[in-house]
């Protein structure tokens, strides 16, 4: 690995290989789910990874204009929240699908996507995951509406 990882302490190297041991599972849960909803550049996959009710609800009102932006025949809901299910499952559309992961699930795929970005179409509604993002809220004054449609679905 050459001379950084030389120069790294065990502590360091565990961590590390903790987070791509993580990494791996995501994949491989990727992978699963990608053949299991045939998953393809038609569709959407938009992650739900934390508990904000208020981003949530703003996001998944505006899944429908995600979807006819970029021309997708299908969203896939990815979460690990009960409430987006439950918000999901009541907007009668089959359009949109809800996959439901556990707290760990979602960790592991989250560490994979912080590697590779593993679809065409995919966002993730969130101010802090997997990348730190809520500067352009606090410092900017984007509306909650704004920052989803500009810095999470890049529809502006």
């Amino acid at each position: 690995m050459g001379r950084y990882w030389d120069k790294m302490s065990v502590n360091d190297r565990a961590a590390l290989d903790a987070v791509f041991e993580k990494a791996k599972a995501g994949r491989e849960l990727w992978l699963s789910l990608s053949e299991k909803h045939n998953i393809d550049s038609d569709c959407g996959v938009i992650v739900f990874p934390v508990r904000d009710d208020e981003l949530n609800r703003e996001a998944i009102s505006l899944l429908s204009a995600y979807m006819e932006r970029f021309h997708l025949r299908q969203i896939y809901a990815v979460t690990d929240q009960e409430s987006v299910i439950e918000t999901i499952k009541g907007m009668d559309c089959q359009e949109i699908v809800d996959i439901g992961l556990s707290e760990t699930e979602m960790d592991n795929l989250l560490k994979y996507y912080r590697m590779a970005e593993f679809t065409a179409h995919i966002a993730v509604v969130s101010i802090d995951k997997p990348f730190g993002n809520d500067y352009l809220i606090k410092k900017k004054g984007l509306s909650m509406q704004d920052f989803i449609l500009s810095a999470i679905f890049k529809m502006r």
